[in-house]
């Protein structure tokens, strides 16, 4: 008799664990909040020049001109901000991708690096963040000497 009561109640705890109930499937991400993750995070990131980061201006090395530069990005409202960007980056703003490119931003402001597309990629912890900002036709921005040219930045997490 007790060996009956085992093997139901073992067949009731069985039948239990075997319900029919389905789990909610993981929802799928869409390309641009893929793009969005990989260039923001989940709740924002901010890459720095610092740890063998750079600033290519043209093949050469500008980065002793941007000490010290980071930028962040982050994902509610798209918004970004820097430090020590000197008079290339705003000091805050919003991103958008370009059309349904999600590799490529554009900055919100009136610097240099506004308004320009930007490619950008990830590899593990850096950004690589390439444009190109035409000359302006008087040669010079706001007094100082022109920042026109291609840009590579790399920057760490």
């Amino acid at each position: 008799m007790r060996n009956r009561l085992l093997i139901y109640l073992l067949l009731i705890v069985m039948g239990m664990s075997c319900s029919s109930e389905k789990e909610d499937p993981i929802p799928i991400k869409t390309a641009e909040e893929l793009a969005i993750e990989s260039l923001a995070g989940t709740s924002g990131t901010t890459y720095s020049i610092a740890n063998g980061g750079s600033i290519r201006r043209n093949n050469l090395d500008e980065s002793r001109f941007f000490e010290g530069f980071t930028l962040r990005f982050n994902v509610s409202g798209k918004t970004f901000s820097s430090t020590n960007g000197d008079d290339l980056f705003e000091s805050s703003g919003i991103w958008e991708f370009v059309g349904n490119s999600f590799d490529k931003i554009k900055l919100s402001g009136s610097k240099p690096a506004s308004g320009v597309d930007i490619t950008f990629t990830r590899t593990s912890n850096q950004l690589i963040l390439t444009f190109n900002i035409p000359t302006p036709p008087s040669g010079r921005l706001a007094g100082t000497q022109a920042l026109s040219g291609s840009y590579e930045i790399r920057l760490n997490q």
